[in-house]
């Protein structure tokens, strides 16, 4: 998921952990303010059914 900035020119790299995906850490970006391009990504690899890196 990449949720870009107008302008910014710093990109945040959310990686989530066990059983979460790639919308978890959005509200923590959020917390940054508007000045960062955000990309988010599902981890590929599955451990018990659930994407983990």
């Amino acid at each position: 998921m990449y949720q870009p900035a107008p302008g910014a020119e710093r990109t945040l790299l959310l990686l989530h952990g066990t059983g979460g995906d790639e919308r978890d850490l959005l509200p923590l970006a959020a917390r940054f303010g508007p000045g960062f391009n955000v990309l988010s990504v599902r981890g590929n690899v599955q451990e018990g059914g659930m994407p983990r890196f």
